[in-house]
């Protein structure tokens, strides 16, 4: 039994379980990393990221300037630009503001406004999209759900700003903060603190976003795992990157276009490192994950009308005994099924109106309609006519008259046996009404 092997962690020796974990956490990531999936998320949050930026800063620049501290962001900006290089640091941020300055939100007109704020949403949406993707989530929040939660971030986000340069002005000026930070015995303990609290921010900074932006119930201990790793690969990165430029002039080839090549590399490299991070903190909450390729969580027919009808159970009975209704996690722990495994499956029930959502986070499931008046004829059919996402396909199938006819009678003869089965009767085995099937005629 190999400590990267598909074994569960729980059958491991508990004194090799944590190092079978992080072992199995790096090959996953490694994967990830190699095949593909990934890139291809942070490069289309690079291209949103360049569609999105100025009206982003635009908005937080109107916040900002009510408080009087709207000055504040072009050293903001520069520090997160460093790692490109001083002079071209300096030409982006300027270039930068003088576009935010020249957007002026009050003369934009409704219509304009409106755009500016979808522009900012959108980046927002794909950046939910790609950490749902890390954790093998296919649905979104709900559009009152992503609006409350985008304009909280909108607005809290330059608030959250303003409180820490307000922190920092008010420490920088203080006269006992200025007399102890220059006492010998403090100056290494200050100069230490200004080395590490900044990748402490960044770690508090990304454990946010995994704990809030995924539609998932996130642990904080994985969160922060994912976050430090993250942080730390952010802080390399930035340090290799500036290495490059300053010891390479091979981007000169690019001439006056070598400002924007630079800068979306080094937004590639940032994000792609913000979805491994991600990546990391599911593998720590899904330890099942980590073993498996992605190609091999996708079900057989079979396995998603096992899955369906075992949850549906589960639901019924919770709805039965009058207790809390389940979420996605508990229900894919409680019948030892993967997680995307349910969640397909309940993506496919929520489209075809069995089963309904609650507004809390995480979301609650809850059967849509009595349990007597659902059979399991019409749960099968909602599940063979869901696609890979989930829901209904649009895609017709070919109009093969003799295909067609031995489907439907293979219908017919599944209806025959289900449609007196409810999922009432899943709980109530004795509230089925027996079927008399007729005889099947001799062969030939």
């Amino acid at each position: 039994m190999t400590l990267t092997g598909p074994a569960p962690l729980r059958w491991l020796p508990e004194g090799v379980q944590r190092r079978a974990l992080v072992l199995r956490v790096i090959r996953a990531g490694v994967r990830d990393i190699t095949h593909g999936h990934l890139s291809l998320q942070a490069m289309s949050l690079v291209y949103t990221t360049l569609l999105s930026l100025v009206p982003l800063l635009a908005v937080s620049f109107s916040v900002l300037k009510g408080f009087g501290v709207h000055n504040q962001i072009a050293p903001l900006l520069y520090r997160l630009l460093e790692p490109i290089g001083y002079e071209k640091a300096h030409e982006l941020t300027d270039t930068i503001i003088a576009f935010v300055d020249n957007v002026k939100v009050g003369l934009l007109g409704g219509v304009g406004l409106l755009m500016l704020i979808y522009t900012v949403l959108l980046l927002m949406q794909k950046i939910e999209d790609a950490l749902n993707y890390t954790w093998h989530i296919k649905r979104g929040r709900s559009l009152g759900q992503t609006f409350a939660i985008y304009l909280s971030v909108l607005l809290v986000g330059p608030l959250l700003i303003f409180g820490a340069i307000s922190l920092t002005s008010a420490l920088a000026t203080d006269s006992f903060v200025d007399w102890l930070t220059h006492r010998p015995a403090v100056e290494p303990i200050v100069a230490w603190a200004g080395q590490i609290v900044p990748y402490l921010i960044l770690v508090a900074a990304f454990t946010f976003v995994y704990m809030m932006v995924p539609n998932t119930s996130v642990k904080f201990k994985p969160a922060l795992i994912g976050a430090a790793i993250a942080a730390a690969l952010w802080e390399l990165w930035g340090w290799m990157f500036a290495a490059f430029l300053t010891n390479s002039a091979s981007y000169a080839i690019y001439a006056a276009f070598a400002t924007l090549f630079i800068f979306m590399f080094w937004l590639y490299g940032g994000w792609l490192i913000l979805l491994l991070g991600s990546s990391i903190a599911c593998y720590v909450q899904n330890p099942q994950y980590a073993t498996v390729e992605p190609e091999a969580l996708k079900l057989s027919a079979r396995a998603r009308e096992v899955i369906a009808i075992a949850i549906l159970r589960e639901m019924a009975e919770r709805f039965q005994k009058g207790m809390p209704p389940w979420s996605t996690p508990e229900l894919a722990k409680h019948i030892d099924a993967p997680d995307p495994a349910v969640e397909w499956t309940v993506c496919a029930l929520l489209d075809g109106g069995i089963v309904i959502e609650s507004g809390e986070k995480p979301q609650r499931l809850m059967l849509a309609r009595d349990p007597s008046a659902v059979t399991l004829g019409e749960v099968l059919t909602v599940l063979r006519n869901a696609d890979s996402t989930g829901t209904q396909s649009k895609l017709k199938p070919p109009q093969d008259m003799e295909a067609c006819a031995v489907i439907d009678a293979a219908d017919r003869a599944r209806d025959a046996v289900l449609h007196t089965q409810t999922i009432r009767s899943l709980i109530e085995p004795g509230s089925a009404t027996p079927v008399d099937f007729p005889a099947v005629p001799p062969a030939g």
